[in-house]
């Protein structure tokens, strides 16, 4: 595998670590904070980096319960750290400006996904050449998670 097909490779999974779920749809867990990392990576240095994804405070949701703000919450400390740690495995060792290539390219995989639905996604994977679709399978538990069965409430056709 060339260098080219291994860096579209670990973009498309970095994408997929910066994914959650919000109501049917999916989005980045904070575009602020990957931007912030994407500035942080034109450095040599990967303690910027590594700082910025350890001081990451996300806002809390407005117009929520305390429960559930605390849940997304604590849904993006453990996206943030999940993308900053894998983010920090791939690029140890490349060049300043490989790394801002690669991180250009995963901020276009997370708009992708964002935008189209698990089928147009394998298609987009098929024509770029990804061999490893364990992307497919994450983005696909990603949008079952917290699915239950769905009521069935029959209608009351009676006069009220």
């Amino acid at each position: 595998m060339n260098d080219l097909m291994r860096m579209n490779q670990y973009s498309w999974e970095l994408a997929t670590l910066a994914i959650l779920k919000k109501g049917r749809d999916v989005e980045a867990y904070s575009t602020d904070q990957i931007r912030r990392v994407m500035s942080a990576g034109s450095s040599d240095d990967l303690t910027d980096i590594r700082k910025i994804i350890n001081n990451y405070s996300p806002a809390s949701p407005q117009g929520k319960k305390k429960w559930q703000a605390q849940k997304e919450i604590g849904a993006k400390h453990e996206a943030n750290k999940a993308f900053g740690d894998r983010l920090l495995e791939i690029i140890a060792g490349s060049d300043v400006v490989d790394v801002s290539r690669f991180l250009q390219y995963t901020l276009w995989n997370i708009k992708i996904i964002e935008k189209n639905n698990v089928d147009v996604l394998s298609r987009e994977l098929d024509c770029e050449g990804v061999t490893d679709k364990e992307v497919l399978n994450q983005l696909k538990q990603i949008l079952e998670a917290d699915k239950g069965p769905r009521k069935n409430y029959e209608r009351d056709n009676r006069r009220k």
